[in-house]
Parts: structure tokens; sequence; C-alpha cells
């Protein structure tokens, strides 16, 4: 009685030999689909200024932050697939950055006051000193009860 095992083992390398022409052929087609292109969505204008996007959604809209000047203030943009970045401005102080965009444009927005450390130290102070200063109740002759007549 002959065995059966050579000739399982010669098919199963014939099968293998055939599977690895339609195997590259498959690879080859992958590689042609392009996934993604990128695009350069420019800056505010002007020499040495710069853009990074933080986000994109699914309608292709960007945003992120750009320079007005060369190592200037960073402000928040939307882009909308086409077209110049909008800036969308910053809070009163020097910068602010986008990120998030919706499909109905709104975006997470991050940006500085104008209000500084100094100035928001003053106004805490001044508060406190209110807060002291204040008389207590019936301290200057108002009680509860003058003021209800």
């Amino acid at each position: 009685m002959k065995s059966r095992f050579p000739g399982a083992i010669c098919l199963l390398c014939w099968l293998a030999v055939l599977a690895i022409p339609l195997r590259l052929a498959a690879e080859d087609q992958k590689s042609e689909h392009v996934r993604y292109s990128v695009i350069d969505l420019g800056t505010f204008g002007g020499p040495g200024t710069n853009s990074s996007a933080y986000d994109m959604n699914n309608a292709g809209w960007v945003a992120g932050s750009a320079n007005l000047t060369a190592g200037g203030p960073q402000h928040a943009f939307l882009w909308y697939g086409s077209g110049p970045l909008l800036d969308l401005g910053t809070l009163g102080g020097p910068n602010s950055e986008a990120g998030g965009p919706n499909l109905r444009g709104e975006g997470a927005i991050l940006a500085e006051t104008a209000e500084t450390e100094t100035a928001e130290a003053e106004t805490a102070e001044a508060a406190d000193e209110a807060v002291a200063d204040a008389p207590a109740d019936g301290e200057d002759g108002d009680s509860a009860e003058a003021s209800e007549k």
C-alpha cells in the first residue's frame, strides 16, 4: 500500500506557488489608492509667518492657529476647504488657537484675555479690601429696624 503523504505535500506546494503571484498583484493594487492628500493652507501673510493645523472634521474643515507677523502672536483660524484662512481673532489678549470644528463650523477656542496677572491681582486685592471695609450690620446707624421704617 502506497502512502498519499508525498502527493499531498506536492499538491500543497503547487497551490502555494500559484497563490504568490495573486497576493503580489493584490498588494500592487493597494499601493495605487490615494488615502489622503496634503494641502498647503498658507498663512495670514507676510514674511516669516507660519500656521499650524490642530484638528479637521469629516467635511475637510481645518482649525488651528497662525501668526500675523514673524515671531508674533498666534490667532485662531478656521479653513473651510478652500480660500484663505479665516482669522477668528482673540478675546482681547495677544494669542488664541482653535480646534475641533464640527459640521456647523463651531470649534473650541482657547484664547488669552487683555487682563494681565497684575490686573487680576489688583482686582482681587481691591475686592478683599472692599469686603474688609464694609460696615457690619447696624454699625453706621442703619439697622434692620431703621431701614424698615
